[in-house]
């Protein structure tokens, strides 16, 4: 494998980088305007704060059960990324044009839109980004989901300073959301036409390894595609699997503790910044998480996943308690250790189950594990908000630490590595038992 260079991912893989990091700065960059539209409409409108940022909630929750569809329906070749990226993209321009309307539809039905939205924005880049990456680089997965996912922090900061702009030159909100819908429509028609699930597909390679023939590598992607389908990873096996729970549970604290950078203008607000200082500030920590991303990234392909996973746990802990103690030093403190979460905790999962489970299995459990991972990001937005409005952000940063330590725990010292190995020689045992 051409593992030497972790960041060689050649013409084409450097080309699907791109695509994945900006379909995750502009969805990121849509949704994460809410950080003052809703205080806009809360100002202008009195509408509850609490229930506009509820649309992450909900549309988490949605997106749980989605996620689990589409896994089962991508295991059994029903849906595959390409009419993915086109259906999620289509329909995501126009829900995101409809922001542009919030004002005329009312509190719920905005709510309602947003929370659907944030559902097709959110599996257009997660679900379909993440099975790209896996099925294009086997080993390099660390290297080039640091370099994505730098869109989601940047892009949620840079999503404020849009905002903020359009409306002090245009003194209105919709434009800048049918801006969103075309940038969105654009960014499908690229994944349709320049992209297949696989590279051999298109004549490259996975890891950009080209120490062998064309016809050599689709002989070994048709082979691992036939091991694939007949391997023993079952969606009820998987569920019936414990260890795959505790990661996927470990996993969700990662998120639950990064989603507080979707409320990181009302806290930075709360600590008495003006709007300009805090937007400036969520900027910064922006940029230090996309730093974050790619160190995490290239330490994931030197020392592993796992402990990569660890480190960001501490990091989290740290960064809380930080934040609780709530001096001017310590604040700064709590607002690199979020980015450097927000920047490392996304590439996480990717990393570990395509690690665990190779290039072709991949796809058995990633529905399954992404849906429970995302329990934590959805209820963790709405636990934040309330722990924050009746004891404050300190407060709530020190009660989402406490999950990190949770999380510490069962990466760490509940599950091994060696548990998938252990689990498809039982399954195989089972099924020769059974014949």
């Amino acid at each position: 494998m051409n593992t030497k260079n972790p960041m060689n991912f050649g013409r084409k893989g450097w080309e699907l980088t791109i695509y994945c990091f900006a379909t995750y700065f502009f969805g990121f960059a849509a949704c994460g305007t809410m950080n003052m539209l809703a205080v806009q409409l809360h100002g202008e409108l009195g509408w509850s704060m609490t229930a506009l940022y509820s649309f992450q909630t909900i549309g988490g929750i949605i997106c749980v059960i989605a996620y689990y569809l589409l896994g089962t329906l991508h295991n059994k070749g029903k849906i595959d990324i390409r009419k993915g990226i086109l259906v999620f993209g289509i329909i995501s321009a126009v829900l995101i044009a409809l922001w542009s309307l919030c004002g005329n539809l009312g509190l719920t039905m905005f709510v309602v839109v947003a929370s659907i939205t944030y559902v097709f924005v959110q599996t257009w880049g997660r679900f379909f980004n993440d099975n790209h990456v896996a099925n294009w680089f086997p080993t390099k997965k660390g290297a080039v989901m640091g370099v994505t996912t730098i869109g989601l922090p940047v892009g949620s900061a840079m999503g404020v300073k849009f905002y903020l702009w359009l409306f002090a030159a245009t003194g209105s909100y919709t434009t800048c959301y049918i801006l969103f819908g075309v940038i969105f429509l654009i960014l499908m028609i690229w994944g349709f036409v320049s992209f297949r699930p696989f590279p051999e597909e298109l004549g490259c390679f996975p890891d950009n390894d080209r120490g062998m023939t064309r016809e050599k590598a689709a002989a070994i992607l048709e082979e691992g595609k036939q091991l694939s389908d007949a391997g023993p990873w079952t969606p009820v096996r998987v569920l019936a699997t414990w260890q795959v729970w505790v990661l996927a549970v470990g996993l969700g604290f990662i998120e639950f503790y990064a989603c507080m950078i979707n409320q990181m203008m009302p806290n930075l607000l709360s600590l008495g910044n003006s709007e300009g200082a805090a937007s400036n500030l969520m900027m910064f920590t922006a940029l230090g998480a996309a730093v974050f991303s790619v160190l995490w990234g290239l330490l994931d392909h030197k020392i592993g996943p796992r402990k990569v996973i660890l480190l960001i746990f501490a990091v989290a802990m740290i960064g809380s308690i930080c934040r609780f103690i709530a001096n001017p030093f310590t604040v700064v403190i709590s607002i690199v250790c979020l980015g450097a979460v927000v920047g490392g905790g996304p590439n996480m999962m990717v990393s570990i189950i395509s690690t665990l489970w190779g290039r072709y299995n991949f796809k058995k459990v990633f529905g399954t594990i992404i849906a429970i991972n995302t329990c934590f990001a959805a209820f963790g937005v709405v636990l934040h908000s309330m722990v924050a409005e009746s004891a404050g952000y300190g407060v709530a940063y020190l009660f989402q630490g406490a999950g990190c330590l949770v999380g510490f725990i069962l990466i760490g010292f509940v599950i091994k590595d060696s548990f998938v190995k252990k689990c498809e020689e039982k399954f195989r045992l089972l099924s020769a038992g059974s014949k």
